[in-house]
């Protein structure tokens, strides 16, 4: 027996079948639009990553000059 499988944003199945030994865990339950929660506090911590980083960087840079 396999499964056919499909991504989130694509209209068509994947063009291989999962089949039964190859599936290492299952879906019990799940909770529904949880990553709408997550999507901003990652983006902006990303960016603040981005920004220190920059920061630290241009610091280092300016600092050998000297």
């Amino acid at each position: 027996l396999g499964i056919d499988t499909k991504g989130d944003n694509n209209e068509e199945e994947d063009p291989w079948t999962v089949y039964e030994d190859s599936v290492i865990g299952i879906l019990v339950d799940k909770i529904s639009y949880l990553g709408v929660f997550l999507i901003l506090p990652v983006k902006y911590s990303l960016v603040a990553v981005i920004v220190i980083v920059s920061v630290f960087l241009l610091k280092e840079n300016l600092q050998s000059k000297v």
